[in-house]
């Protein structure tokens, strides 16, 4: 298996690179094919996809990013091309927050990922992030709480979704939840 192929980007196309090593070009995945400029010399951490009639490399610029897709794929029915969308639009860092502090909201946002597949990603993974800052059923609580209050589902997901600091109790997260969804309204209603 490869860990690592240092070479030049030969070409960029949609959301592949082709990252030449020694006359052979390698065709890769990439996260954000944006950021990367033809002739720009670079070190990929690869990671080698093959299943049945798939075979193809992912290539990611550094080892938290490699990383956090390694846990991704760990999870039940989840593969690399969902975890590469989701790495798409959040960050590791983002994602394991979202991940100890039980905010299913956030997670349901990224590309691929439903309700069921944002709590099996909790579930198989909250476990291991031992040593970060968590507090699992602030989320949980601060949607119940506001539910309480008469505010509805969907305006709850899409505050909560937007806020992802596991270091907030459940007070916190709530006081902050009602000044963005008072805010929600005051531009909604005009």
């Amino acid at each position: 298996m490869y860990f690592y192929l240092k070479g030049t980007i030969s070409s960029i196309y949609n959301e592949r690179i082709i990252l030449e090593v020694n006359n052979i070009g390698y065709s890769m995945l990439v996260t954000r094919s944006q950021k990367y400029k033809v002739g720009e010399n670079k070190q990929m951490y690869i990671y080698e996809h093959i299943h049945d009639d798939e075979h193809y490399l992912v290539g990611f610029d550094n080892l938290e990013e490699k990383r956090t897709f390694l846990y991704l794929i760990s999870v039940s029915g989840l593969g690399p091309k969902t975890a590469i969308g989701m790495l798409k639009v959040a960050s590791g860092e983002e994602i394991f927050n979202a991940i100890a502090s039980s905010n299913v909201s956030f997670l349901r946002k990224l590309p691929g990922v439903g309700s069921k597949g944002a709590e099996q990603i909790i579930l198989d993974l909250r476990s291991r992030l031992v040593g970060r800052k968590s507090k699992p059923t602030c989320y949980n609580d601060a949607v119940l709480t506001l539910k309480e209050m008469g505010y509805k589902k969907k305006q709850i997901d899409e505050v909560l979704s937007n806020i992802n600091d596991p270091t907030l109790g459940v007070d916190e997260l709530v006081k902050l939840a009602l000044a963005r969804l008072v805010n929600w309204y005051v531009q909604n209603s005009g």
